[in-house]
């Protein structure tokens, strides 16, 4: 099976802080699939390091008060078409991230406040989740995304 996976979960330095999210459970998870690594925010042009970005109304605004949103949408197009051409079964997705969260994200006050809805990524894509790529809470997979 073909999985599109945030490649800070497999131990790539693509972070903010530029470490990463390394995940024993998902490499475990995913060890007999084929993966497909994305970082959309690094895809949007920022770099690593980078302030912390978070989404605000709608938009990615980057700690500082940068709008980063035109990035990011270019990314996610380029994102649907990593989908057209691996079609991807799953979607292993980094939670809360403004880009890759899913069901749950910070709020945009950088104070660490959780709110329901979606990072860039999947929220980019609904007609392809809807048409069978499936975008599983992390919390099911383990509690350490």
């Amino acid at each position: 099976m073909k999985v599109l996976v945030s490649a800070c979960l497999l131990g790539i330095n693509c972070k903010y802080s530029g470490g990463n999210n390394y995940n024993i459970d998902v490499i475990n998870y995913l060890k007999n699939h084929e993966l497909i690594p994305i970082c959309p925010e690094q895809m949007a042009g920022l770099s690593t390091p980078r302030l912390p970005i978070e989404i605000l109304n709608g938009k990615l605004i980057r700690k500082d008060g940068l709008d980063l949103t035109d990035n990011m949408k270019r990314a996610c197009e380029d994102l649907k078409k990593y989908i057209e051409l691996y079609s991807p079964s799953l979607a292993v997705l980094k939670a809360r991230s403004p880009s890759c969260g899913y069901r749950f994200i910070y709020d945009g006050t950088f104070t660490s406040t959780l709110v329901s809805g979606n990072g860039f990524a999947p929220s980019s894509f609904p007609g392809v989740c809807a048409s069978g790529l499936s975008l599983p809470s992390p919390w099911r997979l383990t509690r350490r995304f």
